[in-house]
């Protein structure tokens, strides 16, 4: 999963720049909700293992857009 903001973000006079950013209250509510959201499904199938920076988004980004245009 990605977690992003507006470029031109005013809720949050666009100081929201990195991970480190974030209010650690919305880092617990990202996890609670990706470590729970499948259990009415099939319970503890989702686990939040760890964060990677901004370059490591980029780069999921990037590879999803060349397996698409493969695929396509």
């Amino acid at each position: 999963k990605i977690i992003c903001v507006p470029a031109d973000d005013r809720d949050s006079g666009d100081h929201i720049k990195t991970l480190e950013d974030l209010p650690p209250q919305w880092k617990n509510k990202i996890e609670y909700h990706f470590n729970t959201y499948k259990d009415l499904k099939k319970r503890g199938t989702t686990k939040v293992l760890g964060y990677g920076d901004a370059a490591a988004a980029i780069k999921v980004v990037e590879e999803c857009i060349e397996h698409y245009n493969k695929n396509a």
